[in-house]
Parts: C-alpha cells; sequence; structure tokens
C-alpha cells in the first residue's frame, strides 16, 4: 500500500445538456472518470454543499473509502483547513492531490490490517458497487475512535413516481439494470436492511435521511430542484454509456435510454445517506 500526499485543486466543473456519445474505447477511463466526477455534483447538490452530515471536530482524521477520482476527499481537506485534520482516500483513479489529504493504494483488507483509527468514515455506493456488508460495517466499527461516525450515502437508481400513474413502464427500464444480487461473499447494497445491519454491528444513533433526485428539471418555481434535476439527468447519460453500469457479462454498452430524458418523464431516484455512530463506553462518557 502506498500513502502519497497531493499538490493541487481539482478545476470547477461547467455543466450543459448536450447529448451525451458512446464514448470511443480509447477514452472509456476519461469518460468513467468524468461520469464519477458528474455524480460528485449530484451528490453536493442534493446535499446543499455540504460534505459532512455531522461536523468533525477540529483536527480529526478522516477516510473517504471508495474514494475513485478523490474529488470528495479534496474538497473535504478544503473543508477542514481551519480547523485542522487529515483526510485518507482509499482506491483511487488518477489523482489531483491537496496539502492535508493522502491517498491509500491497495486492497480494502491492506486499509484495515493497517490498524489506523478514523473519527470519520465517508463512502459512497453507487449502483455496481458490491462488498461484504455485515463484514464491511464491522471493520468500520472498529476502525473508528469511540464516537466516531460512518456516513454513506448511497445512489439508488430504482425509478419512483409521485403521480398515480407513471409516464413510462419502470420494469422495462429496471430489467436493463437487473444483477445478480450475490457474487461470492459480496452484495450490492440492501436499502431495506442497512439500519438493521449498522445496529448489528454495533453502531447506534442512526440517522436515514432520502432525497428525490428528479431526472428531468422539470420543478417548476425551485431553483434548488431544476438544477438538480438537470445535473442528474446529464449525469445519468453518462452513466449509462460506461460499462460498469451495463448488465453482467455483457462487453457492449447498454441500449439506449434517451427517451427518459423527455420533460414528459417525472421520474425520480433516490440519494439516501446514513450517519451511525460508534457509542461511548461507560468510562469515556464519565471522563467527558
Amino acid at each position: 500500500m502506498v500513502q502519497y500526499s497531493i499538490a493541487s485543486n481539482p478545476p470547477q466543473q461547467e455543466y450543459r445538456r448536450p447529448e451525451v456519445q458512446n464514448p470511443p474505447a480509447a477514452t472509456e477511463e476519461e469518460a468513467h472518470k468524468d461520469g464519477l466526477d458528474l455524480l460528485h455534483q449530484v451528490f453536493m447538490t442534493a446535499l446543499n454543499g455540504k460534505f459532512f452530515q455531522l461536523r468533525p471536530k477540529p483536527n480529526s482524521l478522516i477516510l473517504d473509502d471508495e474514494t475513485r477520482t478523490g474529488i470528495w476527499a479534496i474538497g473535504a481537506g478544503e473543508e477542514i483547513q481551519a480547523i485542522g485534520g487529515e483526510v485518507f482516500g482509499f482506491s483511487a483513479l488518477n489523482l489531483q492531490p491537496d496539502h492535508n489529504v493522502c491517498f491509500y493504494l491497495g486492497n480494502r483488507e491492506t486499509l484495515w490490517a493497517r490498524g489506523d483509527r478514523f473519527d470519520l468514515i465517508h463512502t459512497r455506493v453507487l449502483p455496481d458497487d458490491m462488498r461484504n456488508w455485515p463484514d464491511y460495517y464491522k471493520k468500520a466499527y472498529g476502525h473508528l475512535n469511540v464516537g466516531g461516525t460512518l456516513e454513506i450515502e448511497a445512489l439508488n437508481l430504482e425509478l419512483f413516481w409521485d403521480c398515480e400513474e407513471p409516464t413510462f413502464n419502470r420494469n422495462w427500464f429496471l430489467d436493463h439494470l437487473t444483477r445478480a444480487p450475490t457474487y461470492g461473499d459480496k452484495q450490492y447494497l440492501n436499502f431495506k436492511y442497512t439500519k438493521q445491519l449498522l445496529e448489528n454491528a454495533g453502531f447506534r444513533d442512526i440517522k436515514e435521511t432520502t432525497i428525490n433526485l428528479p431526472i428531468n428539471p422539470v420543478v417548476a418555481g425551485n431553483t434548488h430542484r431544476q438544477k438538480l434535476g438537470n445535473h442528474f439527468n446529464f449525469g445519468l447519460q453518462v452513466l449509462f454509456k460506461i460499462r460498469d453500469f451495463t448488465p453482467p457479462g455483457s462487453e457492449s454498452h447498454p441500449p439506449s435510454f434517451d427517451w427518459i430524458y423527455s420533460l414528459r418523464n417525472r421520474a425520480y431516484c433516490k440519494l439516501v445517506v446514513w450517519t451511525a455512530k460508534k457509542p461511548l463506553g461507560f468510562w469515556d462518557s464519565v471522563l467527558r
């Protein structure tokens, strides 16, 4: 595992809504990274620009597990400069570093074997993310300091409607994203059972927040929701043309989902955020 410090800030993204073409093979990696950074903008817009649901204490050690392009870790490092602390990103693509951010390279078992303790573990879960979730929560619990927080941000691509009659067939859409529920000892995140699994691992004070992500910017009179819909719409166009989001075993891109982006379609997906605390022991609470 390699740890190294960082040295420059990432450029800010500008967003439009052009037609997104299938990327040629030579640029698939770049398209993948662009899609991940677009999703970061979706998450940050949905969360009103907040990097943390619970503000970290001064001089905190923060782990960004599944940091990917490092964009959250770098932004979080800038966010805590005034109060001190360090951010560590795990499992990164090409990186754009900053002075109080470091990255770990290697597998997750090597990460846990280091024995580091953190005040906050942040992780983003995308639809193609498979882990042994009961084991993951136990390992995260063990690598948090007492009183520390695990924060999970998970994207649910299932479609929902507020209207009684959907404007298109939800099942047709979901059929193209269906995957086997398990792969060895790894599973896709189960939104229904996450809270129970966190409790089983020892976490307490678990809070769940759900934010609707409109697939089109059609919320009249609500600038924030229109912006969120615009970002998410463009992000979907990119993600559906990346192989990570095609059915298992597929060597080609998924079918066109262009019909989803019609402004007459009012469906939404969901961003679900959990925060879970590692409770204080008896003597910890007395000494405080």
